[in-house]
């Protein structure tokens, strides 16, 4: 592979240990120096020990504050020699044979003395590194029925790709080197058993991203250069635990440069991880597996999200109704307790797209299975039957433990197919969570999968649940310890018959079966639900009472009673290495922790023979592959799946939200890294607990949490038992911000549904950090207070108690206020107060005050607009703009010149929006960029090239501005891989002259038909060519059927001259035909009357009723008069 030159390059280096590691007699005296560097210190003892401990065992000690004050010496760079090197014939891959010629690191073991490096050039931007020992027994990898991952670029031409390698010469030191362009820099490696090390030179200016799932105190997305060790081991630790590893484990940075210019790691790794960040470079380590590590090439963050996503999927596409609001508490006691807050949402002309049911609903906190006194089971399904009529759904919590519960299905049939990991004992491993003692399924194994659907689909004949929420799935446990049985207390009485005590004693999981029985049933949840606070009781009042934190007091009780461990749990031995291992990660933020702590212990075996040791990172997401599975198989449409434990390529199978937050506004602040971290990692839907989990909210946090909220990809209110409830009604304020939120983002749901149909299709990700849109300006690299929603849409929330404005940051380009240009329904035309539910669906665009559809969800058309409160008409980046921010409003929401957003009417259901007209939104990159290369450039990704397309169709014209509009049935399943019968994109390119001249005051939209599924009903073929475009498509029926455009907006366009105008045409086909949506379209062809809206800086056209299924070109010119 001919090497080009380097705009950055990797560095690795490699150590490995083997089990038990060699004693500290077979090795020399080390050579210390105490002035090696904090950053530089790997650590070779443990939190407390001391001088001797740590030169006995042949480590350096040297006291600092910040650092390890017991280390290992200082080692050679390449502790490996080449000892072969062979490249293929089509010069893709190198293996090198590497063998020990120095051990380094003699604390963390024996160093492999053979080890094969195969470095392979797999796609264009993408070359992968396995190292792995030479001979012997296979180590761990990462299964590929769990994580499958694509076969190499056969068609690939070396010579084309965006990488190369400098691959080592034979009889020198191990190394590589990987570079964008020539010149690039050497990667070194080390490697033993339970201990592997590879790092990279870094440039002090190059920002890094990634490495989830941890919620950082400071500095926001960017990860410090400070020294720290970050360390990836799926825990149970709840979000508002700074600066910890916490549920997900993914091994991947993003590094941006100064100019830049972008670059992906990815170590698959599912052993515990810890990264090391230094001001001059970046180490991984993992403690056991191989080296199996992705480079990726960008040369942008969203190229290089793509290129992961290549290798471990891209993001499922959610079902439609996923998209809407949600509302969720634990507390709610009974049948009646949801249906109250299903009423009160009704009453207050709130959205509400599905109920959620945490572990309240289930019988004693049983899987499957619902309480027979609070949840009956006619009850339950009455009400759920209740929201189905209503387009609503129904989503119950499932937890990953299975009760150990003799006669109990879940736990019988569990046995039966050998269901459960095993203990160190030999016996399904006994823990203990909410329903107390308790099992944990081996999903990494097929047939456990599929034991697990066929749970689910049981369910789903009994409660036609919709999605399901998976919790509790790091896997956690009340419990640590190798072996866990049950007190003595618990164990069968002592005048047991000799015969049934020799049969329990020849039997261990009889005995525990018996002892399982004599057990009494738990009462977890009448303790819980004696403390939950009613539904009905006003969250302003209950907060600021006495008896407020009373049952708060009595909430934390109940629970420190439940989720103290109850059984006896035998420690692991101090000798075991996979409980010790040679080297401890940081887990717990430093502490160093067991890795058995509070989950299944290391030493437990799955079904393969794969230790937990190694595959612990896997459970959250295999469990949610199963999961998903099986909702696909209950309910034969598009599976969604909520997991709180995932991985790398968890996002393919399940969203994901950031657990157990706190209501306080750190963790609103928070809230956005958890959002954009889990789009980095690929999750597309992703979100926090609205409001705040622990704790009582109020009302100023939870107005401000909506509003931001409303715009995370996955919209949740929930919190937690024995808090104040905070449904979004309790409160004036957090109502009206609610329904001026959330008409907001009903209103954009054809733009979010369109956005993560592009990253599931293409790969990227859906709420992208401000470095997406521009990661040549350090200003962006650094926000974590705003985001972009989709590729052109600005969020800029407070996040700041008692802030009335904020202090937004705009990139590059023009940014025109979406409040200025639409209604999003907070202001009527009809005398309604502002803020109100908006009306049902009714009339046009253009209707007179007062008429039918001028409420607030007339879209696009007629009526007042808040220009006053959206700030300037226009902002062109880069600049730091304040902006009002009014308390019940939604944030300032800017569309990015460039970009074209559809929006449709806002509604209380999705079911119901989708079926509104459509509004288009049209932002020009301004009469700056307009035409020329700078407009290009602000193209979004996912629709440039058709863009550009259709700019070279049209002779004389550049393409402007771009977007999409997605359309299909909302639900069914594969819709990317099999689009479903009349699933189609419509694609939008306004073209301007080629040479900018006009500054935009002459262009046209084009609008093309893609049909993606097969025909549904009748349709026609589409339209001839006019004006140099090629041609519209057309297509039947289906998800367009009775849909059609009523009104376009432009913005960034020069006003019109003194006494003039703008004139408008639309040319089309002639109406009828089959499906298409909506009759009547020959009349919206010719020319149209428009309005310069001076305020906005923006030409509306208004009143049409164009077919969404079918193409059309409005093109516009300004002049010294209108027709």
């Amino acid at each position: 592979m001919a090497p080009v030159a380097a705009a950055w390059a990797l560095v690795l280096t490699l150590a490995v240990a083997s089990i038990g590691g060699s004693g500290a007699a077979e090795r020399a005296a080390p050579a210390c120096a105490v002035d090696v560097p904090s950053a530089k210190r790997i650590d070779c003892g443990y939190l407390g020990i001391g001088q001797p401990e740590c030169e006995a065992r042949a480590c350096c000690w040297a006291p600092r504050d910040g650092a390890a004050w017991c280390f290992d010496p200082p080692g050679p760079a390449s502790p490996y020699l080449v000892t072969g090197v062979d490249t293929s014939a089509d010069g893709r891959t190198t293996t090198a044979a590497l063998q020990l010629s120095a051990p380094q690191l003699p604390s963390l073991g024996k160093d492999f003395e053979r080890l094969t490096a195969t470095l392979a050039l797999e796609a264009p931007a993408r070359l992968r590194l396995r190292i792995a020992p030479a001979g012997g027994p296979a180590r761990w990898e990462v299964p590929r029925d769990v994580l499958p991952r694509p076969e190499p670029d056969a068609s690939l031409d070396p010579a084309s790709a965006l990488l190369s390698a400098d691959a080592p010469a034979e009889g020198g030191p191990f190394y590589f080197g990987v570079a964008r362009r020539a010149g690039g820099g050497r990667a070194l490696l080390v490697f033993k058993p339970q201990y592997l090390e590879i790092g990279t030179a870094l440039s002090p200016g190059t920002s890094l991203y990634g490495l989830g799932e941890r919620t950082q105190r400071s500095g926001g997305l960017l990860l410090p250069r400070d020294g720290r060790r970050v360390a990836l081991w799926a825990s149970d630790t709840a979000a508002y635990a700074a600066d910890q590893n916490l549920y997900g484990s993914h091994p991947l940075l993003v590094a941006v440069e100064p100019d830049g210019s972008s670059h992906g790691l990815l170590l698959v790794s599912s052993n515990a991880v810890e990264a090391q960040l230094n001001a001059d470079s970046l180490v991984l380590r993992a403690v056991g597996g191989i080296i199996d590590l992705y480079v990726f090439a960008g040369p942008t963050p969203h190229d290089v999200t793509a290129q992961l996503q290549a290798v471990t999927g891209r993001p499922a596409l959610p079902p439609l109704w996923a998209l809407g609001f949600h509302q969720c508490r634990w507390g709610y006691r009974t049948v009646a307790d949801l249906a109250a807050v299903l009423e009160g949402y009704a009453a207050a002309g709130l959205p509400l797209e599905a109920l959620w049911s945490d572990i309240d609903w289930m019988d004693r906190f049983r899987n499957f299975v619902s309480d027979p006194e609070r949840y009956p089971e006619e009850g339950l399904r009455a009400l759920i039957d209740r929201l189905h009529g209503q387009g609503r759904r129904w989503v119950p919590i499932i937890d990953a433990g299975v009760a150990a519960a003799p006669g109990y299905i879940g736990y019988e049939s569990g046995l039966r197919a050998d269901a459960f990991v095993r203990g160190a004992d030999g016996q399904p491993y006994l823990g203990q969570v909410w329903p107390g003692p308790a099992h944990w399924p081996d999903f990494l194994d097929a047939g456990v999968r599929a034991w697990w659907s066929e749970r689910l689909q049981e369910m789903h004949q009994r409660l036609p649940f919709d999605g399901i929420w998976l919790d509790m799935n790091e896997p956690s446990s009340f419990c640590s310890g190798d072996v866990c049985k049950l007190r003595p207390s618990a164990q069968p009485p002592s005048n047991a018959s000799a015969a049934a005590a020799a049969a329990a004693a020849a039997t261990p999981l009889a005995a525990t079966r018996r002892a399982l029985r004599a057990l009494a049933a738990p009462p977890p949840p009448a303790a819980l639900h004696a403390i939950a606070r009613a539904p009905a009781a006003p969250a302003a009042a209950a907060a600021a009472s006495e008896a407020a934190a009373t049952t708060s007091e009595a909430a934390a009780r109940a629970l420190r009673d439940l989720t103290s461990c109850a059984l006896d749990c035998a420690p692991p031995r101090d000798d075991d290495p996979l409980s010790h291992p040679p080297y401890s990660v940081a887990n717990g933020g430093g502490a160093n922790a067991p890795l058995g702590s509070r989950t299944v212990p290391p030493t437990a075996r799955h079904k393969s023979g794969a230790l937990h040791y190694d595959a612990h990172n896997l459970f959250g997401h295999s469990g949610a592959l199963a999961t998903a599975a099986g909702v696909r198989a209950a309910t034969g449409r598009r599976p969604f799946v909520l997991a709180r434990s995932t991985f790398a390529g968890s996002g393919a199978h399940a969203a994901h939200w950031s657990g157990d937050n706190a209501a306080d506004w750190d963790n609103l602040r928070w809230s956005v890294q958890g959002l954009l971290n889990s789009n980095l990692a690929g999750i597309a839907l992703a979100g926090s607990d609205i409001c705040g989990f622990q704790g009582d909210t109020n009302p100023e946090l939870c107005t401000r949490w909506i509003s931001a909220g409303a715009f995370y990809t996955f919209c949740r209110g929930h919190n937690a038992i024995g808090a104040a409830p905070q449904e979004l009604y309790r409160w004036p304020d957090v109502a009206a911000a609610g329904r001026a939120a959330l008409s907001a983002r009903y209103r954009l749901l054809p733009y979010l549904y369109t956005q993560h149909w592009a990253a599931s299709a293409a790969g990227g990700a859906v709420a992208m950090p401000l470095f997406f849109a521009a990661p040549g300006d350090a200003a962006a690299r650094g926000a974590s207070s705003q985001w972009l929603l989709g590729w052109s849409l600005l969020v800029s929330p407070v996040l700041q108690q008692g802030a009335g404005e904020v202090a937004a940051y705009f990139p590059a380009g023009s940014w025109y206020p979406l409040a200025a240009l639409v209604d999003l329904g907070l202001q009527a035309d009809g005398g309604a107060e502002a803020g109100a539910p908006p009306p049902k669906p009714a009339g046009a665009i253009g209707s007179a005050p007062g008429a039918a559809g001028a409420g607030p969800a007339a879209a696009g058309g007629g009526g007042k607009r808040a220009a006053a409160d959206a700030g300037p008409a226009v902002v062109f980046g880069p600049a730091t703009v304040s902006l009002p921010a009014p308390l019940t409003a939604p944030p300032p929401l800017h569309v990015r010149g460039g970009g074209v957003v559809p929006l449709q009417r806002a509604a209380s259901t999705t079911a119901e929006a989708r079926r509104t007209p459509v509004t288009l939104v049209v932002a020009l990159p301004g009469p700056a960029a307009a035409g020329g290369d700078a407009g290009d450039a602000l193209l979004p990704p996912f629709c440039a090239a058709r863009a550009r397309a259709a700019a070279a169709a049209s002779g004389a014209r550049a393409a402007a501005s771009c977007g999409a509009l997605y359309l299909d049935d909302g639900d069914s399943p594969d819709a990317i891989a099999s689009p479903p019968p009349g699933a189609a994109a419509v694609w939008f390119s306004a073209l301007t002259a080629a040479d900018g001249g006009g500054g935009g005051g002459e262009g046209e939209l084009v609008a093309e038909v893609e049909a993606l599924g097969p025909a549904a009903g009748g349709g026609f073929g589409g339209f001839g060519g006019f004006g140099g475009f090629g041609g519209f498509g057309g297509f039947g029926g289906g998800a367009a059927e009775g849909l059609w455009y009523e009104a376009v907006v432009i913005a960034g366009l020069p006003p019109p001259p003194e006494g003039g105008g703008y004139s408008v045409s639309i040319a089309a086909g002639a109406g009828g035909g089959g499906g298409g949506g909506g009759g009547g379209g020959g009349g919206a062809e010719g020319e149209r009357a428009a309005e310069w809206d001076g305020g906005a800086r923006a030409l509306r056209v208004g009143g049409l009723r164009l077919p969404v299924g079918r193409g059309f070109s409005l093109s516009w010119r300004r002049g010294p008069a209108v027709r």
